[in-house]
């Protein structure tokens, strides 16, 4: 008896768990479209969710979106280093033409699933919407506004899994935020993440903190997050500039894209 018990006991520990929400959505699906920003190729790609995926052999499409924040040459580039992805831009359209071609031709004599991954805010649904003609998943500028999988038919052929955004756990948190992976409200140093995005502005986007703000972008980032604070009635008791607020200003200008040059 006690050698059976032992046995039943032992079978219970080698129970495999049950697959997450996340690994079924892989395994239901003939491929996945991942969808990533085009300001940032390797950093916005969820690199643990891929090798899942190739795991379970299944195939993987990266589609870059918001090809509109960047210049043309920066398009080609991805173009070129990315041969078998496509970049696209929800708000222009652009790349919709090829992407739409690809997805009727990839199995035309079956159905297929597809899902839809990405992390927080990239435009999953935004896409989802274009490739269907019609507002088939909800769109938002806050970060994680597709709540749970929506199962969508976007041809006679094609169904998709759209997915809350995911984020791998211990994501920097100025990365998340300058992907608009998190919202101002819930960054914990948004003054930190203010000012990288200041900087990256100076470096990159000569002139648009002083077109947007109107102020001298010459100085230092914390200089300048004290200047935009002045500038947009940001003031504490005394008018002490309140560079919290003015950095919340900053980060929520950035991801909802008016800080463009």
């Amino acid at each position: 008896m006690e050698g059976s018990d032992f046995k039943r006991r032992s079978g219970r520990q080698k129970k495999k768990p049950n697959a997450t929400p996340l690994v079924r959505l892989i395994r239901s699906s003939d491929f996945l479209l991942e969808i990533a920003d085009a300001r940032y190729p390797e950093l916005s790609r969820n690199k643990r969710l891929e090798a899942r995926i190739r795991l379970e052999g299944r195939r993987l499409v990266v589609v870059f979106n918001k090809a509109d924040l960047i210049s043309m040459s920066a398009v080609n580039r991805l173009q070129e280093r990315y041969r078998d992805s496509f970049v696209v831009s929800s708000k222009t359209r652009q790349g919709f033409v090829d992407l739409r071609f690809f997805l009727k031709h990839i199995a035309p004599k079956r159905e297929v699933t597809i899902g839809v991954i990405g992390f927080p805010n990239t435009g999953k649904s935004s896409v989802i919407n274009i490739l269907k003609g019609k507002h088939a998943a909800g769109t938002s500028p806050s970060a994680g506004f597709t709540k749970s999988m929506q199962k969508l038919r976007i041809s006679p052929r094609v169904l998709i899994w759209d997915t809350p955004g995911i984020a791998p756990f211990g994501t920097n948190e100025i990365l998340l935020a300058v992907l608009g992976a998190k919202n101002p409200e819930f960054l914990k140093d948004a003054e930190g993440v203010a000012m990288h995005i200041i900087q990256t502005l100076k470096i990159d986007s000569e002139g648009t903190l002083t077109k947007r703000y109107g102020i001298d972008e010459s100085k230092e980032p914390n200089e300048i997050l004290e200047a935009i604070a002045l500038k947009t009635g940001a003031l504490s008791k005394g008018g002490i500039p309140d560079t919290e607020r003015a950095a919340r200003t900053v980060i929520n200008d950035w991801q909802k894209n008016k800080l463009v040059g």
